[in-house]
């Protein structure tokens, strides 16, 4: 049962990321915005994500003291569904002016929920369990995003803005009973003050394997993230159909990701989880390197076969990368440490996607797939000497 409720937990969190991330900037743009207003959007929705460790340790306090995670999960919920709602019903009124606060307040209460998702899961799920959790956490983020960030778009030709938006709010509150009833205690320690949190977090952030663990953390996504950021724009340009690709993102991309991110998870319950992180990232970066010889070679059908592979190591990696995450993560200060994680994968991802889109300029696709995936296998280098320097038993205590 706690498999199927983070399922749906991360289900109703990927929903309104794929709508606004993927169909919502399409729909604008067959309104006639401009792609600058479209980019200030999706812009805004991302600056609570980037920045959610700022905030992270005053829901961890909250649990401690008087408002435990899980009933906080379901209040940003809530409000998650409710700000989807009036977003809806101001870009049927075609109210641009209200557009960009409403998302902004929105994408506060999703940062605010995935905090919560995983603070509870790295002090509710035990270790040898973390790699499982992880694949269906990414399983059903892929399955909302699919739907509502690919079938959504034909959905809104043929129901309209309305119908959508509310079946976007009904997926949102989805899973907000089963919060209720399904989610196990959590093990926070009330006796806590916050002067004694601050200090947990200041001997976190002067210790060097918390370090080590945030500089790989923001390299290990080079080997995906930049080509992936590139890659939909540079389909188009070597002259793939449009109905190929919509296939593949709508059908092939999220399954292979899902599958991925399902295998490793049992796979990396079974294994010291450092070892399946090497194993997958290595397999991700050959997999990049093969994807942007065929680019090269301008091969249709290579291309799309190397596209699944591609994507189903994505979902390896970064399902062994967060289980991995999840275990070095301290429970005491679990919502700010793994908030500052996931900062991180969101730096490599804008970081990454520039320079990927800058050396497309004047390089072919394998060399920017092998530089990119040097970068990412530095971080091998830096997990090596993780377990060497600094621990964390004055934490762990």
């Amino acid at each position: 049962m706690k498999k199927f409720l983070y399922f749906a937990l991360y289900f109703s969190e990927g929903a309104p990321i794929g709508f606004i991330w993927w169909a919502l900037p399409a729909i604008l743009a067959e309104r006639g915005w401009e792609v600058s207003s479209i980019a200030q959007i999706t812009a805004v929705a991302t600056i609570p994500w980037s920045l959610k460790f700022l905030f992270s340790p005053f829901i961890e306090y909250f649990d401690l003291k008087f408002f435990r995670l899980k009933y906080q999960l379901m209040l940003y919920q809530f409000m998650m569904g409710v700000t989807c709602f009036v977003f809806g019903q101001k870009l049927l009124a075609n109210d641009a002016e209200s557009l960009i606060p409403i998302i902004f307040l929105h994408a506060l209460f999703a940062a605010a929920q995935d905090v919560c998702i995983d603070t509870l899961a790295i002090k509710n799920i035990q270790k040898n369990d973390l790699g499982k959790i992880n694949g269906f956490m990414q399983a059903g983020m892929l399955l909302g995003r699919s739907l509502f960030g690919g079938v959504s778009m034909l959905l809104v030709h043929s129901w309209g803005v309305g119908p959508v938006f509310l079946l976007l709010t009904l997926a949102i509150w989805s899973s907000i009973i089963m919060v209720f009833t399904l989610s196990p205690e959590n093990k926070g320690q009330n006796s806590e003050d916050f002067q004694d949190y601050l200090k947990n977090l200041i001997k976190l952030l002067s210790n060097l394997k918390c370090w080590l663990l945030i500089v790989m953390t923001f390299l290990a996504g080079y080997s995906f993230e930049g080509l992936a950021a590139i890659l939909s724009a540079t389909l188009v340009n070597i002259g793939m159909p449009l109905q190929d690709r919509t296939v593949m993102y709508s059908i092939f991309v999220p399954t292979a990701m899902g599958l991925g991110a399902l295998c490793a998870g049992y796979y990396t319950d079974k294994v010291p989880k450092a070892r399946a992180f090497i194993k997958f990232l290595i397999a991700n970066a050959v997999a990049a390197s093969c994807l942007g010889l065929f680019i090269d070679l301008k091969l249709m059908f290579p291309i799309q076969l190397a596209m699944i592979v591609f994507y189903f190591t994505i979902g390896l990696h970064t399902a062994s990368l967060y289980a991995y995450l999840m275990e070095q993560t301290i429970q005491k200060i679990a919502a700010f440490q793994f908030s500052l994680f996931m900062a991180m994968t969101n730096f490599s991802e804008s970081s990454s996607a520039y320079l990927a889109g800058s050396l497309s300029q004047t390089w072919d696709y394998l060399p920017i797939a092998l530089f990119l995936s040097a970068i990412s296998l530095l971080s091998l280098f830096l997990l090596k000497y993780v377990g060497l320097f600094g621990n964390y038993n004055h934490l762990r205590q």
